[in-house]
């Protein structure tokens, strides 16, 4: 008996770390250095299709410099951010009914330390389950000393997970509830055989 509740429980531990390990965030795509600042939102869009080969140019959806949101195709209300301060910060994003996902964030520094000119940039991407609301804070970064100048948000029209509202299921909630249902089954077969 003690050998067949090992196994239930076994079944559960498993189905909660798959669950973990499906959780994924943000995608630190790495550190860009450009001889000149990229400037304008649409220069900085125009260089994430280029940079990642994208076949559209991405919408801008806002910036966050300094802690003062400037708007773009959706309203401040729906981001958080600690304010930029040192060279991390902690984001959240909840898009549910503005007709944009979120794709892309490119996180801006100064210039990189010891040259003059050169400017660093971080750009992440959103994983597909984390287009529409961020659940928890996602934390980005960037190297340098002169920390975070801002970052902007990049996404597509949709409403749901994944570009372009796919629907792309939580692969972790799913892995979880599946684990559940099959312990519970397992709990259930040893009980009817009595």
């Amino acid at each position: 008996m003690f050998v067949k509740w090992r196994i239930g429980y076994l079944a559960v531990l498993v189905a909660g770390g798959l669950a973990t390990q499906a959780q994924a965030h943000l995608i630190d795509e790495g550190l860009i250095t450009l001889d000149d600042p990229l400037g304008s939102p649409s220069d900085e869009a125009s260089f994430i299709q280029t940079h990642e080969g994208l076949s559209t140019t991405p919408t801008y959806l806002g910036k966050n410099d300094s802690g003062n949101f400037d708007e773009g195709e959706v309203s401040s209300s729906h981001f958080t951010a600690t304010t930029p301060s040192g060279t991390s910060s902690d984001l959240t994003w909840d898009l549910t009914g503005t007709g944009f996902v979120l794709n892309w964030v490119l996180v801006k520094d100064g210039a990189e330390a010891g040259t003059q000119g050169d400017q660093l940039y971080r750009l992440y991407s959103v994983s597909s389950d984390e287009t529409l609301t961020s659940g928890s804070p996602q934390t980005i970064t960037i190297d340098g000393d002169k920390g975070i100048s801002h970052f902007s948000f990049f996404g597509s029209e949709g409403e749901g997970p994944g570009p372009g509202g796919t629907g792309v299921p939580d692969g972790g909630t799913t892995a979880m509830l599946m684990g559940a249902s099959l312990a519970g089954i397992s709990v259930l077969r040893k009980y009817i055989r009595k």
